[in-house]
């Protein structure tokens, strides 16, 4: 499998490393008000590869399908401190395994 794939953000929050949360982290804002409104884009485009298996047991099959995903946008800036360049993109990157098994009717 291989494809793109269109990714919403809903809502976010980030913790100190304690585990706190930081107030106000959970707010979206415009280009206005945060400099780096990048870090506010709420929608991802991305691909996709992936593969499926499937095993036959019994009256069904056993399913497998594991992926892996890659964002093309920057989500969050994180600053480095000390450079000209405002800091580094980080992207959306996820695996993922979905697991079933399929009866035939």
């Amino acid at each position: 499998q291989i494809g793109p794939s269109l990714n919403f953000w809903l809502s976010k929050a980030s913790y100190n490393s304690n585990g706190v949360f930081i107030p106000e982290s959970d707010k979206f804002l415009s280009a206005t008000e945060d400099k780096n409104a990048i870090n506010n884009i709420r929608a991802d485009f991305g691909v996709v590869l992936g593969f499926g298996f499937k095993y036959k047991v019994g009256p069904g099959w056993i399913l497998l399908n594991p992926r892996y995903e890659l964002g093309l946008a920057p989500h969050t800036i994180i600053d480095l401190g000390g450079s000209d360049d405002g800091g580094v993109g980080v992207m959306n990157r996820g695996m993922s395994l979905n697991m079933g098994y399929l009866f035939e009717f």
